[in-house]
């Protein structure tokens, strides 16, 4: 994933283009390093990890709290 991440920025590809393809990989990780993020983030079949990670990553929210708690602004 780093070495994908770095010929990615050397290519001076724009960061929308890096994050979907982050979020959407698809296919084996040694075929698709993209896919590396997902599985690095995954936690079994739980996809809150997953979820929480990428909010909070790329949108800066937190949403981990709302697998026990109600979120304030619901």
């Amino acid at each position: 994933l780093r070495a994908w991440l770095e010929r990615e920025f050397n290519r001076n590809r724009p960061w929308n283009e890096i994050v979907e393809e982050l979020i959407t990989a698809t296919g084996r990780w040694d075929e698709n390093p993209a896919v590396n993020f997902i599985l690095a983030n995954q936690d079994g079949d739980n996809t809150l990890r997953t979820t929480s990670t990428l909010t909070r990553a790329f949108l800066g929210v937190q949403t981990q709290c709302t697998e026990c708690h109600d979120h304030p602004w619901n």
